[in-house]
């Protein structure tokens, strides 16, 4: 199965990984930070699909999940970036929709006072730095897309973001595939 997570924010990302039958990790596929047009600061949807479309074809015969993040705004944001924010998303849920033989699942982050330690429940949470040590803890510290990260915010905060859902995407099929093996039982 080839797991796609998309963090869909200007500074969001997108990771790709394959997993067994068992729903373990497998290995990366490939990953890349969200495309941008510099001139209107939104995001760039000719490349995203591009994106997104050659991942989807490079697992040709496997089944392909999109895990997206559900974009919402912060409280104190105004108008202006509240329409920017549900424009952004419109764009990248139309390019993932595009991908006609992918399953999109569409995914909220918890707060971190619902989360304990902000490893349970869902995984994902809104603290970058909480969601930066899950990865390194699911993909180990070697991993390339540590390799470039400063203590400032960069490109590669939303490919880790990305990290983590694809492997709450991973998860979540493992939880259902085991629930469903159970509803066969009885």
């Amino acid at each position: 199965m080839l797991i796609i997570g998309v963090d869909p924010g200007i500074k969001g990302g997108i990771f790709a990984m394959c997993c067994t039958d068992k729903y373990e990790y497998k290995h990366t596929v490939s990953y890349f930070s969200m495309p941008i047009l510099e001139s209107t600061n939104r995001i760039d949807s000719n490349k995203l699909f591009n994106i997104i479309d050659s991942i989807v074809r490079l697992g040709k015969d496997e089944e392909v999940l999109i895990i997206l993040e559900q974009q919402q705004p912060m409280g104190k944001e105004g108008l202006t970036s509240m329409m920017t924010i549900g424009f952004n998303y419109g764009l990248v849920y139309a390019a993932c929709a595009a991908c006609t033989s992918a399953t999109i699942i569409e995914y909220r982050p918890v707060n971190i006072a619902n989360a304990v330690k902000g490893w349970t429940k869902n995984f994902v949470t809104k603290q970058k730095a909480i969601n930066q040590q899950f990865a390194k803890y699911i993909y180990g510290k070697e991993h390339d897309i540590f390799k470039s990260i400063k203590p400032k915010r960069t490109p590669h905060e939303g490919i880790i973001d990305a990290s983590v859902i694809a492997y709450y995407g991973m998860m979540r099929q493992k939880k259902l595939s085991i629930n469903k093996s159970e509803e066969d039982l009885f």
